[in-house]
């Protein structure tokens, strides 16, 4: 699996507009998001034939874990300076 490159562009965008702390956070909130999606995208095109409809129990605590993540980062990057 190839590895993603760190968006340092991003970065250096986010500390322009909000500084270097609240930009952190905010980048880590799109990797979540973006890690959320592609465990998404995983479980869709890996499902299984036999019509399981029940999702895999580490890909369930995955998924719960970083919503949980992203939250945090959010409330955090949502308090005023």
């Amino acid at each position: 699996m190839p590895q993603i490159p760190f968006p340092t562009d991003t970065l250096e965008n986010y500390t322009f507009q909000m500084g270097a702390a609240r930009a952190r956070l905010a980048l880590a909130v799109d990797l979540v998001t973006d890690i959320t999606i592609r465990i998404g995208n995983h479980r869709v095109y890996t499902h299984a034939p036999t019509g399981k409809t029940k999702r895999d129990a580490d890909v369930e605590a995955a998924l719960s874990e970083l919503e949980h993540v992203r939250k945090l980062l959010t409330t955090a990057l949502a308090e005023k300076p």
